[in-house]
This record gives C-alpha cells, structure tokens and sequence, in this order.
C-alpha cells in the first residue's frame, strides 16, 4: 500500500509535465517560404548561416495511418540567420513516394518501420521492398557542393535551393528501383548479394572530402561469407560509389544494421552491433520494428577497425549492446576510445521505442532507457566496456552532438536531448550539457516543452570548448506551436527565440551551414 501511495503521489506530481506530447507526433500540412520572423533578444553576430533539419511531417493518407513516428511523410526545415534577422521555410519533400500516396489518397508500397492501420504491408508483401523507398528525412550533408538527404538504406536524394527542391534519386541496382531510374555507379557487389544497408545517414568525410559510407552486403545462408563493403562518394560524382575496402564477417553472422559508424585520426570503425535485416520477414511485410529487424540476446558486438594508411583490419568484440549514435570517437595513446548513446539488446533499441502505440501515455514511461557506454579496445585487442556518465546511469540522452574542431579528438564537452528528465516520465525533454571530465552537469527543462536536437556551433577564435551557441527547436505543448532559440552553450541561458507560427513534428537530424565556410556536421 504504501508503495502504492508513493507511485500515486509521484503521478500526480509529474501529471501536468508532459501535455501535448503526442501532438508532436501529429501531421502539420502546413507549409511555408522565407517566413521572416520575430527575434526575442539577441542572436551573436558571428552567426550567420544555414541550419537544416527534416524529419516526418504528414502521418495520414486518405484514411490510412501510419503506426510509426518515423514513418511519416518527410519535410524539411530551414532556419536561415543573416545579420541577426531569421526567416524559416518548411516544406513537403517531393518523393516519388510522397508522390504516389498522394495521387493514390493512399500509403502505397514502401520500407516502413511498423504496419499502417488498417493494415497493408502484409497485403503488399514483397512490393514494399520494392517500392520507392526515397522518403529521406533522417540527415541534411553536402558532399562537396551537393546538397543530398540521406537515410539508413543506399538510397540517397540529391536536392538544390538551399535543400528545397529534389534533383535526382539514386538507388540500388534493384528490380522496383528503375522507378527512380538513376542507379548507383562504380562498385557492383557479387551475383546474389543483396547490399542495400549503411551508414548513409552519418557518413564521414576523409581529408580529400570524399564522403565515405558502409554497407551490408548478405545473401541466402547457403554457406557464402557475408561482409560489409566501405566506400566513398567523391565530390562532382556523388552517383560512383569508389570501393575502399571489403571486410568478411565471422561466419555464422550477418552483416549489422547500422545507423552509423565510428572514426578516428587513424581507423574506420564498423560497428556491428546485433541488429540484423531479417529479409524473410520484410519479404512478408513486416515493418523495421515488427520483426523486419531483429537483434538476438546473447549476441556480441563486434568492431572492425580498418587502418587508414595500409587498409589491414583488426576485429575485437565487446558483450552485446544496441547503438544509437556515436558521441566522438579517438585515438588515446594506442588506445581507440568510442562513446555511445545505447540501448540493452532485450529493448531492441529505439526502433520499436517510436511504434506510436508504444509513445502512448500508458505505453512509454515504461519503456527501457537508453544509456551512454564508453568503450575503449586497448592495443593488445583487449577491451573495456562502462557507463559514460558514472552519477547518471540510464541518463537516456539521445541526439549527442559535441564541438565539431574536437570530431575525432580528445573531448569533455557533450550536449544532447534527455528524456525522462529528473526522474519524470519519458514525455520530459531537455536540452543537457555533460562535461565528462569535471562531472559538470547543466539541463534547460520547462513543463510540457519537447526539444529536439541541437547543433552546436562554436565561436570564431574560441579557446574554451563549449563557447559557442546552441540551436535547435522547441515545441509547446500548450499552445501547438514550435519556436526555434538560440542558447549560450556554457550556461545553457536563452539568449534568444523566434516564433515559426506553426508546428514542427518531432523532427531529426540537424546541420548547420556557415556562410561561406565548411560545412559544421
């Protein structure tokens, strides 16, 4: 009873603390152009550029809906800051996806992560599979001077006008892909391999600019290894994928899902953690998060590391986990030092997190949290494994972003989106600042505000690793609408905000474009 008592009075506390949560999963058709907008207080000078975000924007078609917040139909975002004046334009990526449903006032065959109500992957079967999957909204890059969007399967959306307007879709060599007709050049992989997983959503740049990718390359269990393949795309050829190094996987394994890769100074990390595509279920029509992905407890995680002078590959293993994003990745002495945001292999990760069934108020503060895991693999091949934040397990911060001039150095600084925060249910976000060398611990939290995540952008000439500001949006559970503000990285103190009169949907990833310099990732 007394127990009880607790968690009732705990309830009533934090009831008031997450109103309009689920309206951030909710369509906003609205679109707009070079809105100019309303600053309250004072932007810095020294910032002037392009911040980029997309993510889904329309969950219904006719009178069909989609039973996943990643699901929906994408939109792009664009903040643009000159000389202290913002103007904002939000806009419906023309996909040939987004195309068809709306000609057809219907969720047509695509990739999805979760079944639509009422149901339809099933019905489509292995059409889904085949369908135009070019509903691109997980990051905004420019590969030299091409602005691209990109996502966690080969397909990628080359866009011009400040990422307005689609040019060219390219896509794997597959039977359904000469709907978008411009096919992927350069590397073939092997009759009967099917390699249409990476890391297209978080590629990286090496010293040339090149934008260098992973992807999982599996065919039928009939005895054949399977391998990932690293390539690049090299500036004013984006459509070449340019083979760098092919690395067989242990057999007995498949190649990972993977959402991301590490780096640093001297290797490419692969990190393959045990979440696999179970094409015989996505051949049934099983959505990403219902079985079209699958990640069996009691698997390792295994990293491949190819050396970037001579292209030899070391492979250690560490026990299991599932990751969501990479934090920064270094050499320490001889030592590769790798921190991530993760989630345990029994939760599945953030997949089946972001069923909109599973965001319900009955459904997500019950839900495991993520944690943020430091793993160092020593140069003997032996390796050590611990929680990043020793105060703060089960911190559940998503979406890290650090100061980008330390991108594969040593570091202390991290922000980041924390769900959960003080101990409250899932639905209370806030923006945080981890310093994981002092223990320095910094939150912006207001009741029934949901941040998305921020992009660091540093000061000219700054000394100090957290001087700089922070940008990213906010919606108001309140009043339904979304405003875009600007904070002191150190303080994490509001220096100033700017209304965009309408809402944002949960949104994703986020760059940032100075003016007339190189792009900040």
């Amino acid at each position: 009873m007394r127990a009880f008592g607790a968690a009732a009075f705990l309830g009533a506390a934090f009831a008031d603390q997450d109103v309009g949560f689920e309206d951030w999963f909710s369509s906003e058709l609205r679109e707009v152009n070079g809105q100019v907008l309303t600053v309250d207080g004072t932007i810095p000078d020294y910032l002037n550029g392009l911040f980029v975000q997309t993510g889904p924007a329309q969950f219904e078609m006719g009178d069909m809906k989609f039973g996943h917040a990643l699901d929906g139909y994408a939109k792009t975002h664009k903040i643009h800051v000159a000389n202290g004046q913002v103007t904002f334009s939000s806009n419906f990526l023309q996909s040939q996806f987004y195309k068809d449903s709306k000609k057809k006032n219907k969720i047509t065959a695509s990739m999805l992560a979760a079944e639509t109500h009422p149901k339809s992957r099933a019905v489509y079967g292995p059409l889904n599979g085949l369908g135009p999957n070019d509903n691109n909204y997980i990051k905004p890059v420019k590969i030299g001077g091409q602005e691209a969007a990109t996502c966690d399967t080969m397909f990628l959306t080359l866009l011009d006008t400040d990422f307005g307007n689609i040019t060219k879709q390219i896509a794997p060599m597959l039977p359904g892909a000469s709907l978008l007709k411009n096919h992927w050049k350069g590397y073939v992989p092997p009759p009967g391999y099917l390699c249409i997983q990476g890391t297209m959503a978080h590629g990286t740049e090496d010293a040339d600019g090149d934008y260098v990718v992973t992807m999982g390359c599996q065919t039928a269990d009939i005895g054949l290894p399977q391998h990932y393949v690293l390539f690049k795309m090299e500036p004013g050829n984006v459509q070449k994928r340019v083979h760098m190094k092919t690395v067989t996987v242990p057999k007995g394994r498949r190649p990972s899902y993977m959402h991301q890769n590490a780096e640093t100074e001297t290797d490419w990390v692969i990190v393959g953690t045990p979440t696999y595509m179970d094409f015989v279920n996505v051949l049934q029509g099983k959505g990403l998060a219902e079985g079209g992905l699958v990640s069996p407890v009691g698997d390792d995680t295994m990293f491949h590391l190819v050396n970037k002078e001579d292209n030899s590959v070391r492979t250690v293993h560490t026990p299991g986990f599932l990751m969501g994003h990479v934090i920064n990745s270094f050499n320490d002495g001889d030592d590769v030092v790798m921190d991530f945001s993760t989630y345990s292999v029994e939760s599945g990760g953030f997949f089946p997190r972001y069923i909109l069934e599973n965001l319900s108020k009955e459904n997500r503060d019950s839900w495991p949290k993520g944690d943020l895991t430091r793993v160092t693999i020593h140069a003997d091949g032996t390796t050590e494994q611990k929680v990043l934040l020793a105060d703060e397990p089960l911190a559940d911060i998503e979406l890290p972003c650090i100061n980008p001039n330390l991108y594969t150095k040593k570091y202390c600084v991290m922000w980041g989106v924390q769900f959960s925060h003080g101990g409250r249910g899932m639905g209370a976000t806030a923006v945080v600042k981890r310093n994981i060398c002092t223990g320095e611990a910094k939150s912006l939290y207001n009741d029934n505000e949901y941040v998305s995540e921020p992009r660091f952008v540093p000061r000219p000439g700054a000394t100090e690793e957290d001087d700089g500001v922070l940008i990213g949006m906010v919606f108001d559970g309140i009043t339904k609408q979304t405003r875009v503000q600007f904070v002191d990285a150190s303080s994490l103190e509001v220096v100033a905000t700017a209304p965009l009169g309408m809402k944002v949907p949960f949104p994703i990833h986020t760059t940032w474009f100075p003016d007339g310099e190189e792009v900040v990732v």
